[in-house]
């Protein structure tokens, strides 16, 4: 079929005219002649109801008049919603009312061809016999053209309805539109059609052997076998159709889920309009809104989620930075005092290296914060261990000078010295400056005589290095530094602000960095803390 206009397919034609002539034949034994008449007679009514075919079927069904004889495609542009679903539902009507008003026409159309062998072929019986066979025979092409052309035309459209839709896109009228209950449509109607066909077949075969005077019991056979057999040409056809249909919209539908690109935000795909194959795809369509609807949704979240991780780790960041820099403002406080009471210090060097060395620390962490906020991957260079451990000592010497800070012993492993970390260097200078000032701070609070600081390794991988930071103070458990450190936090034991605010902030600076920070348990005083950064590999001179 290639028009909404068309009948059958010239094989569906063909079939049935075998599938007639063959009982035609076999029952009344007509000659050329007599055929002849039939068929011209038959001709002349086909023109005739070819005429007056768009007329009277749009008269019938006006709704129609959108795509019957031919669509009005400038209409299809400008249908809103509610016409869209009306013309859906006009095209997916138009199988079943196309081959009623076929199977009604046919009748109309053969009524002058059963008169002329009812009365003008001379019957072998009797013209009561004689009108019983013609129309059994009618009623089984009737019932062969009503499921053919229902089942051809579900196909045709089903097509028709594929290409409208990727014209004007009808995935809203798609989600909107009901269909009809899917075991009285269509199985219904093709097995009503098949039952029709083998009941009035076998009707024909008892007339055949009812009524007929040949006493050739041989001969009578034949045309019993000959009559079952045209029956079955026809039966086979519609099923042969229906399970083509049916099978091709599966093999159809599955091409187009293995094309499908639901991130390419495709049309819905097309309804059938079979109500059973459309199941299908309404729940796939269904599905695949639903997958984008999640994916949207989750794209959002995604996106508020890495924005307010961004501004999460920016306040861990400012807040680092602003607790850094109370130790070198007190410092810079304390010299500038100093210097007031005391002009005659002015030349003094310890105090210019105190304000020098301070006043560089605040510029720094002011310089790093910006640079933060700017682009945060500035952050992603390297350091060498030992640079940064002395300069932390010489910033830590000048914020503890006078609370016994050259009494404290620092035990570098010379293996760290050259070691170089994928770490920024202000971000080094964090978590050593928060780590040692943690225990000097612990050693002043306890009045420890012998202070002691270890730094040492672990463990060493490819990428990675553990380390540790050990001293002798009083000590900090796992779990309490679990409670300090984590995001829900709560204080078990006094600890000033100051250490615990740093200490926590530190930990989620090396943890943005791949790395981690824990508690070492072990037997005796002090805190022994496990910090594992990642190696910056194969560097030279030259890059440092």
């Amino acid at each position: 079929m290639k028009r909404f206009t068309d009948s059958m397919s010239p094989l569906t034609t063909f079939f049935g005219f075998i599938a007639v002539l063959c009982p035609v034949l076999v029952v009344f034994h007509p000659s050329l002649s007599e055929l002849a008449v039939v068929y011209a007679l038959d001709f002349v009514a086909l023109y005739i109801a070819h005429l007056i075919d768009r007329r009277t079927f749009l008269k019938l069904h006006p709704d129609t008049a959108l795509f019957f004889p031919e669509p009005d495609h400038e209409k299809f542009k400008a249908l809103s919603l509610d016409g869209k679903i009306a013309l859906l539902n006009s095209l997916i009507r138009f199988p079943q009312r196309r081959a009623l008003y076929f199977f009604l026409v046919s009748f109309l159309k053969v009524t002058p061809v059963m008169l002329v062998i009812t009365f003008a072929w001379e019957p072998e019986v009797s013209r009561l016999d004689q009108a019983l066979k013609i129309l059994t025979i009618e009623l089984i092409v009737n019932a062969y053209i009503y499921g053919s052309v229902f089942i051809e035309f579900h196909r045709f459209v089903s097509t028709q309805i594929a290409e409208f839709h990727e014209k004007y896109d009808w995935s809203d009228a798609f989600s909107k539109i009901d269909y009809p209950d899917p075991k009285r449509e269509f199985a219904l109607q093709e097995s009503i059609s098949l039952l029709c066909v083998m009941v009035f077949m076998l009707a024909l075969q008892w007339l055949v052997v009812w009524n007929d005077p040949i006493s050739d019991s041989r001969k009578e056979a034949v045309e019993v076998i000959l009559v079952g057999a045209s029956g079955f040409l026809l039966f086979a056809r519609i099923w042969y159709l229906g399970r083509h249909y049916f099978t091709g919209g599966l093999q159809e539908l599955f091409k187009r889920f293995e094309s499908f690109d639901y991130e390419r935000r495709d049309m819905s795909i097309p309804l059938h309009s079979s109500a059973l194959l459309a199941r299908f795809e309404r729940t796939f369509n269904t599905l695949t809104e639903r997958l984008r609807a999640n994916e949207r949704q989750l794209s959002e979240w995604l996106v508020r989620e890495a924005e307010q991780h961004r501004f999460r780790a920016l306040g861990e960041v400012s807040g680092l930075i602003a607790h850094d820099l109370a130790g070198p403002l007190h410092a810079i406080q304390f010299c500038a005092q100093e210097l007031q009471e005391n002009p005659e210090r002015l030349n003094s060097r310890k105090y210019l290296e105190q304000l020098t060395l301070n006043t560089d620390r605040c510029v720094e962490l002011i310089k790093s914060l910006r640079a933060y906020l700017k682009e945060p991957e500035v952050r992603k260079s390297s350091v060498l261990f030992g640079e940064t451990h002395d300069y932390v000592l010489r910033l830590l010497r000048t914020q503890f000078q006078n609370q016994g800070f050259e009494k404290i012993r620092f035990i570098l492993e010379p293996a760290l010295v050259e070691v170089r970390f994928a770490v920024a260097h202000v971000d080094m200078v964090h978590i050593l400056y928060n780590l040692y000032k943690n225990s000097i701070e612990n050693f002043i609070a306890h009045g420890n005589g012998d202070p002691e600081i270890q730094i040492g390794v672990l463990a060493d991988a490819a990428e990675t290095l553990q380390l540790f930071i050990k001293d002798n103070g009083s000590g900090l458990g796992v779990a309490e530094f679990e409670d300090l450190t984590a995001f829900q936090f709560s204080r078990p034991a006094p600890m000033k602000k100051s250490e615990s605010v740093g200490l926590r902030l530190t930990r989620r600076l090396i943890e943005r960095g791949d790395g981690t920070l824990s508690v070492v348990p072990g037997p005796g005083f002090g805190t022994m803390f496990s910090l594992t950064l990642r190696k910056k590999v194969n560097f030279t001179k030259a890059a440092l």
